[in-house]
């Protein structure tokens, strides 16, 4: 008998979808270079194509519109701060807290950076399986099991969190924003959600004191804002 051959693979669709993946990243990387562009003008499809140097073609492969691909480089952000924010997140002890912590951040990310706001405002829609929507989630199921929020249909519940806080962020890049707002916006949140004024006023100031204690030792644009 004669040696067994060793199995042959075909990498060319792992190569091709690398390929894809880089050129995808490469648009949204110019995206979040060149949009809102100067003076806060949003930047054209034409503006993008020139400095990423491809064509309308190449960009359709990959996004239905512009406004769709300043919506996924939204959502990377947004996936980017969950994982940012595990720090000061994971050690609170309530639903409440979790989440009050959570929207302030989001929140001051956008005062202390104007694009971020930008961009998270134009997410158009986050998948089931995003890691924002997931925490939210999490943390609403637990809330409504030991009574800290009275809600019934956690998925809207979670939608309506995510609306707010993307309404917010749009004021706040437009130019509003301060510690005032960002506490009223989430003490508002947390009313709509059914929690305790009690437990509002003590999450709040929980997640205030922990922020400006530990905020810019974890957080760089906390310390650049």
């Amino acid at each position: 008998m004669g040696e067994e051959q060793p199995e042959k693979h075909d990498h060319r669709p792992r190569v091709a979808q690398m390929r894809r993946e880089r050129r995808r990243q490469q648009i949204l990387s110019v995206v979040g270079a060149h949009y809102p562009g100067p003076k806060e003008i949003p930047a054209t499809l034409d503006d993008i194509l020139k400095v990423a140097g491809i064509s309308k073609g190449t960009f359709y492969k990959y996004f239905p519109s512009l406004e769709d691909a300043v919506s996924a480089h939204g959502a990377d952000l947004a996936r980017q701060m969950i994982l940012d924010m595990e720090e000061v997140y994971s050690p609170l002890s309530t639903p409440v807290e979790r989440v009050a912590m959570g929207f302030q951040l989001f929140l001051y990310r956008g005062v202390s950076d104007r694009s971020f706001a930008a961009f998270t405002s134009h997410i158009q829609e986050l998948p089931q399986d995003n890691l924002l929507l997931q925490y939210i989630l999490a943390d609403l199921r637990e809330g409504r099991a030991r009574g800290a929020f009275r809600i019934t249909d956690v998925d809207n519940a979670a939608w309506i969190c995510v609306g707010i806080t993307f309404a917010a962020l749009k004021r706040i890049a437009g130019g509003a924003g301060g510690e005032g707002v960002i506490r009223e916006t989430v003490t508002m949140l947390l009313r709509a959600l059914g929690a305790e004024e009690a437990a509002i006023a003590a999450a709040l100031d929980k997640t205030g004191a922990t922020l400006t204690a530990r905020g810019p030792e974890v957080f760089s644009w906390w310390r650049t804002g």
